[in-house]
């Protein structure tokens, strides 16, 4: 079964958001793809370097994060053998301390589920996190709904592709069960859509928009 780590680092003591994206997109992420016992498994392996000059909308609150990292497999086995390879143990495990202070790192394996299946290209994306109570898939399903109806008023752009994630396992550990993953080509148009999904939310009684993370998209593989 398709699996997707989620991961968002706490930048290493010192690091500046611009000091974290040299690092990852010019050395751990040629690191992951120059040893294939690391990387073969990758489905999908995308960074997300965040925009701080994003004006964010009311009703949200920006994470003080600089990366999101997104990797995918084909199931649970490729997982696996990536992380338990001599490479990822040797090499590339341990250059993460280079980037990022463990404690207050977050990590999450979700499902997906896709509204808009578009294709991905290296654009504006807005993750929006959440930590929902009871099952997160179920208010996925709601939330998706809410969506439906936002986009066909046609009164916003459509997302070039969104993607609604939720926890694997009901064992989490980090701050958040749940996602919106939502691209633009355009980020005015990111930003109206945005404002629109707490519109819906407020006037629908569903859960408040949580944290929000903004990025540009830079596809590895």
């Amino acid at each position: 079964m398709p699996i997707k780590l989620a991961i968002i680092p706490q930048n290493r003591s010192g690091m500046s958001h611009a000091q974290l994206r040299e690092y990852l997109e010019r050395h751990h992420g040629p690191l992951c793809l120059a040893h294939p016992d690391v990387s073969g498994p990758f489905q999908r392996y995308i960074h997300h370097y965040v925009d701080e000059t994003f004006p964010f909308p009311d009703g949200y609150t920006p994470l003080e994060r600089g990366a999101v990292t997104l990797i995918s497999f084909a199931d649970m086995a490729g997982l696996v053998a990536s992380k338990q390879s001599t490479a990822y143990i040797e090499v590339v495990g341990p250059d993460e301390d280079n980037f990022r202070d463990e404690a207050g790192s977050q990590a999450l394996m979700v499902d997906e589920n896709v509204i808009i299946d578009g294709i991905e290209a290296e654009t504006h994306k807005a993750f929006v996190l959440r930590e929902v109570a009871g099952d997160p898939k179920a208010f996925a399903a709601e939330h998706a709904a809410r969506l439906h109806d936002v986009i066909k008023t046609g009164a916003i752009p459509k997302p070039d592709r969104l993607v609604i994630n939720s926890a694997a396992s009901d064992k989490v550990t980090c701050d958040f069960n749940q996602f919106d993953e939502i691209s633009f080509a355009n980020r005015e148009d990111l930003r109206a859509f945005l404002g629109a999904i707490a519109a819906a939310n407020d006037s629908s009684g569903g859960k408040p928009v949580d944290n929000l993370i903004v990025c540009n998209t830079v596809i590895f593989k």
